[in-house]
This record gives structure tokens, sequence and C-alpha cells, in this order.
């Protein structure tokens, strides 16, 4: 590959995993830790970090205290009396006036070590095919290194700490945080790991280290396909949904999509970022089954007047749709009252890098329209409207 086209190709990987990674971070259900890995993309640990402290300045600077002193060395302002004294009768001293911390918490200088440390990050050197990554840190989107800066300056009365100090200072602090800094858990993990790979940089002078993206594709696939069922009108589509079963001592289990329309249809889905076969896995055949019939229980169990229309497997594709439907042996379909509950598998297409690379907003607006579309055929979708009664 050339240099060029290698760039295109990881910018675009860029792109969407930042988009995965800042609609998790919207999801306030959702915690993810992905991006806390050793070797994650620095780029989406600074964004968050900075997002995150942005709003929590104003409650930091409420530990200040204004002071008037007479001290040797000018600090904040000089005050009307001290302008006066300075001219009236000179000294070492001037009176100023500023404002000191009531309290001197270690969880504030690892803050403004974290903000110097990204301030003053270089990513992957002078490698020309990481120019995308250096200019996201001052892209105008995002101001990473600006929004630093900006945040150090307001938080200068802060001495910083040594970057082995502060790793150490946050380790600490994230299994033992005071309560009154409960809201700053996830801040406190976050500097603890830009704090960490910075160390392991410049230890092993990585001039040219390479790094994780940290975003599971299997998971960028569910993102896609939930956004995608979203255009659907009357849709609702929820998540995630955790299943009642003989595993709950060992953790949930969970449906990937779960899609009602009228509030009365629903179907189950499993986001599979792999090959489609004509005749799907003995494992997915079983697991798919169980999600039927756990679900089916779990309305009779909340007396939900809901059907269950299928099960599906969605594979996704580079090009091309493909669909294959089996359906409930007899002695299963009476489960469900002599009803049949098809097991489907289809193929939908993976965006590409023109989906990715428009440069508009909402760069996978047209690609959400063309998937709701083939969504909508494959699973009749659109079709399942309740008559408006006039």
């Amino acid at each position: 590959l050339s240099s060029e086209t290698e760039t295109t190709i990881l910018s675009t990987l860029y792109r969407l995993c930042r988009y995965y990674h800042k609609e998790k971070r919207e999801d306030k259900d959702t915690t993810d830790t992905l991006a806390l890995n050793s070797n994650g993309l620095p780029i989406f640990l600074f964004e968050e970090f900075i997002d995150l402290l942005t709003p929590k300045i104003r409650e930091l600077r409420r530990s200040y205290r204004p002071v008037i002193e007479e001290i040797g060395a000018i600090r904040g302002r000089i005050t009307r009396r001290g302008m006066l004294d300075i001219k009236a009768r000179p000294s070492s001293k001037i009176e100023c006036e500023f404002e000191t911390f009531d309290v001197n918490a270690p969880i504030y200088r690892i803050l403004v070590t974290t903000l110097e440390t990204i301030a003053s990050t270089d990513v992957f050197g002078a490698d020309p095919s990481f120019d995308f990554l250096r200019q996201a840190l001052v892209d105008e989107d995002i101001s990473i290194k600006e929004r630093a800066v900006s945040l150090r300056r307001k938080m200068s009365a802060i001495p910083n700490l040594s970057v082995p100090q502060a790793i150490k200072q946050s380790k600490v602090l994230s299994r033992r945080l005071p309560r009154s800094f409960k809201g700053f858990q996830r801040l406190i993990e976050l500097a603890h790991s830009i704090l960490s790979q910075q160390s392991q940089s410049v230890q092993n002078d990585d001039q040219h280290k390479w790094w994780h993206i940290t975003a599971p594709s299997s998971k960028i696939w569910e993102l896609l396909l939930e956004k995608s069922f979203l255009q659907i009108e009357r849709a609702t589509v929820n998540p995630q949904v955790n299943l009642k079963g003989p595993w709950e001592s060992k953790g949930q289990k969970s449906i990937d999509l779960c899609v009602t329309i009228n509030n009365n249809k629903t179907w189950l889905f499993d986001a599979k970022y792999a090959n489609i076969k004509d005749t799907p896995s003995s494992g997915y055949q079983y697991q798919q089954f169980f999600y039927a019939v756990a679900y089916q229980k779990q309305l009779l169990r909340n007396n939900k007047n809901e059907t269950l229309q299928s099960v599906a497997l969605i594979h996704a594709t580079i090009s091309g749709l493909e669909e294959h439907s089996f359906d409930l042996v007899s002695d299963l379909q009476e489960i469900w009252g002599g009803r049949n509950i098809p097991f489907q598998t289809v193929n939908i297409p993976f965006p590409q890098i023109e989906d990715i690379q428009q440069q508009s907003a909402s760069f996978l607006a047209d690609y959400f329209q063309v998937t709701k579309m083939h969504l909508s055929q494959y699973f009749n979708l659109e079709n399942q409207y309740s008559p408006v009664k006039k």
C-alpha cells in the first residue's frame, strides 16, 4: 500500500472509533472502560479527560478562598493600597490579592500534571503517516491541546507532581477516593491511564509506538445497527437487554438489540462481526433458541401484550446482501401456541471508507438511511404499523 492509502485507512479507522467512543460517553447508562487499555490511542483518553474536567472546574474553584497579604513577590494582582505603598513607602513586600486553597488535596496536583502531559504530547514523532492524529490534537473541532492549556491556566496556583509521583498518587486515590471527590472517580482512572502511557513511552523511548485504537469491531457493529434501527418510524430500540436464566450466578446474558414496533411486536437481534454461513453454527442456534424462550418467558412473567416475531443474526459484510431463514420444528412451535418464530441470518454492509470520510457533521447519515432500508425490507418492519384510529 502507498503511504497515502495507509493514511486514509488509518484516519478512517480513527474517525469511526472516535464516533464510537463519543456515543458511548454520551450514553449515561454505559461505562466504557475499553479506552483505558494500556496501549489505547491516547487521543480518546485526552478528549474524555478534558470533557469531564471542564464542567468540574467551577466545583474545584469552590476550594479557593480570596486572600489579601503582603508578600515578597507579586502574586495575583496588586491592591490599591499596595500601589500607593510602592510610591509612599518602598518596601520588599507588596500587598497583593490572590486566591489560595483551603484544602491541599493530591487530586488537584494529579489533575494539573495530567493537563501538562496532554498539552506537551507529540503523537507518533515525525512520521507523516500520522499527521491526521497530530492535527486532531489541535483541530478546531476538538482543540485538545488548547483546552488543556486553558484549564491548566485556570488552576495555575496548583503545583504539579512528577509523572511517577502522580501515577502513585492516582493509584492510591482510585482505590480510596475521599467522599467529597466521588464525582472524580472516572477522571482519576483516566489520569492514571494517561500518565502511565506517558511514563512507559519515556522509559521505552517509543518514538514510533503503535497504539490500539481500542474499539472492538463487534461493539462498533452493534452501535451502527442500533443507530440504523432508530431511523425506523415507531421503532423502540433497547440495546443489551438482560435475560434471566440458569447463568445468573455467573453474570448476566443479554440480547444485543431488542427492536419493538408499535409497542407490541418485537424482534431480537444479535450483531455478528463475522462471515455469514448457509447454516449457522450449533452454538449460534442454541443461543438464539434460548434467547427466544427466555424472552417469551419474560413477557409472560410481566404480563406484557407483546408478540415475539423472530430472532436473527445480523452479519457484517463488505458488499452484497444475503438472507437465510429457518423455521422451528413443530414441537417447539407449541411453546408459542402453534406460531412459528423464524430464526433468520442476514448480511448487511459495514460502512466503507467513502461512508466515513464524508465531511459533514453527521458523516454516517446516508449509511444509516441505506441500512435502515435493508433492515426494514428483510424483517418487514415498516409494514407492522397499527392503523391510526380517527
